[in-house]
């Protein structure tokens, strides 16, 4: 298997260098091009995925016919940790963005180097903690915080995930059903936002004029759910 320089990020940036052989070793590799479909929602295939090179665009198709995107991975990633631990199957679909790079290592396969190692034990669990802490910061915002707040978080979390360029390719019916709103309410909330210097929107996209103010003024707002990460120490 041809060798590809290790992310400098993600859990995979963790690994130790043996740890990452023997992976890639039980792993069948494909290169997949800008916007192929990885697997669709329902597929049984059970495994774990590691992102090498690209991103993967996870999620699901809303009444417009859209697909919804729910999440951004990027290289040094690591996903499908569910069909693994919870034996269900694929809850979203996967895209590529731009040429992308994944090993693919079955469930079997995974369990296995689970057995004999303690430190990918908690690497995993570490992730899988991670990202059920985001989702708990999202319900939260969805019970308490007001709609120009969580479309703020949204736009700022999609332009860092996408390379922090301020321009994120999106329409306002897709904001709506990925907030679970109505595109009258993401349009008022947009102008708010533009009459305050934060956004400027077009057809199908939002620019961010100012992130570092509108991180400010989000902050500003009050409390929420954070996630920080404490130093580990030995029991």
């Amino acid at each position: 298997m041809a060798q590809i320089t290790v992310p400098e990020r993600g859990i995979m940036s963790r690994f130790p260098q043996r740890l990452l052989e023997g992976l890639q070793a039980l792993a069948t590799r494909r290169t997949y091009y800008d916007g192929q479909l990885i697997h669709q929602r329902g597929d049984e295939r059970a495994g774990v995925d590691f992102i090498w090179r690209g991103m993967v665009r996870l999620g699901t198709v809303g009444k417009s016919g859209h697909t919804i995107s729910t999440s951004l991975l990027r290289a040094g990633d690591m996903y499908g940790e569910m069909t693994v631990f919870a034996r269900i199957s694929r809850m979203q679909d996967a895209y590529a963005i731009g040429e992308t790079i994944i090993d693919h290592v079955p469930a079997s396969r995974f369990r296995r180097v689970l057995q004999d190692e303690a430190e990918l034990v908690d690497l995993v669990f570490e992730m899988m903690a991670r990202r059920q802490a985001r989702a708990l910061r999202e319900i939260d915002d969805i019970l308490r915080r007001p709609l120009i707040e969580r479309l703020a978080r949204h736009l700022l979390e999609r332009d860092k995930l996408t390379g922090g360029t301020g321009l994120i390719d999106t329409g306002k019916n897709d904001l709506a059903e990925a907030l679970g709103v109505s595109r009258v309410a993401i349009s008022n909330v947009l102008s708010r936002l533009g009459a305050m210097g934060f956004v400027r929107s077009g057809y199908n996209k939002v620019e961010i004029l100012d992130s570092a103010a509108l991180d400010s003024w989000l902050h500003e707002q009050g409390d929420s759910l954070m996630i920080v990460q404490k130093p580990s120490h030995a029991d």
